[in-house]
């Protein structure tokens, strides 16, 4: 189960002012195709996020107009990465889908990342209950689905192309390729071209290069173990300039120490 203590993360990056937040947004947002808000709340809110404060960015978020994006986003982060009770973070994470779906049909602004955030929710809560109830819950489609539609609207979303990567992946992994192909035409070949696309749209992304490492483990095992361990090592030559970022270079890390 994923889960940090926030105060390993705090010596791997510096807290970013509001200026310095403002200079970065691109490099910060290239996962996601975020465009800078206008409204300084809101700034504020994208601030406690990028600093690690998911809880008090959610909780100013919610209220904003434009927020739904970021709400989501933060609440997420905050049971996937920190919640450290398991059940909390299963119950967190069906809960923001939920959420995700009534902004959709509510918000008329930031869809294609209000999808994203659907098939995030979807796909990081679906790794932590069974295949069977998976299945039964029909999470693949709804995952699939979004993130297409986040694709439709943004094609350039490196996130998106990242997560159908890793949906593709975790289909391989758990039914074998044959079964995957035949029953969500999900194949290697093109989850490899979505992790590649990604680290081309988003070059200095952590969780782009870390997601690709574990879905090569996915879906070839040992054989591409090598292959995986450089990805992992790439992931951390760059210092992270966020919390997000220091989080997902701390997870590579103890990935390299256990190869």
């Amino acid at each position: 189960m994923t889960q940090i203590n926030f105060e390993d993360i705090k010596p791997l990056f510096t807290p970013l002012t509001m200026e310095s937040m403002k200079e970065q947004w691109g490099r910060l947002h290239a996962g996601d195709c975020e465009a800078r808000p206008k409204d300084e709340d809101l700034l504020a809110a994208w601030l406690l996020f990028h600093n690690g404060e998911y809880l008090q960015s959610a909780e100013k978020a919610k209220v904003l107009p434009g927020g739904a994006s970021l709400y989501l986003k933060a609440s997420a982060t905050y049971a996937y990465y920190l919640e450290a009770d398991a059940e909390k973070k299963t119950e967190s994470l069906k809960a923001c889908a939920q959420q995700a779906e009534t902004a959709l049909r509510e918000e008329q602004e930031s869809r294609a990342n209000l999808y994203y955030q659907l098939a995030y929710a979807l796909g990081r809560y679906g790794q932590f209950i069974s295949i069977t109830k998976a299945l039964a819950e029909g999470l693949a489609g709804k995952v699939q689905h979004a993130i297409k539609e986040c694709l439709q609207l943004e094609p350039d979303h490196a996130d998106a192309h990242t997560s159908l990567g890793t949906y593709q992946a975790e289909i391989i992994g758990k039914l074998g390729k044959m079964a995957a192909k035949l029953t969500y035409s999900s194949s290697a070949d093109d989850a490899l071209g979505h992790y590649q696309k990604a680290i081309e749209l988003a070059p200095y992304s952590v969780s782009a290069i870390t997601e690709f490492a574990d879905g090569l483990l996915k879906m070839f095992g040992k054989k591409r173990l090598k292959d995986a361990v450089n990805l992992y090592q790439r992931a951390t030559e760059n210092t992270p300039i966020d919390a997000l970022e220091a989080m997902d270079y701390y997870l590579a890390r103890k990935e390299l120490d256990e190869a």
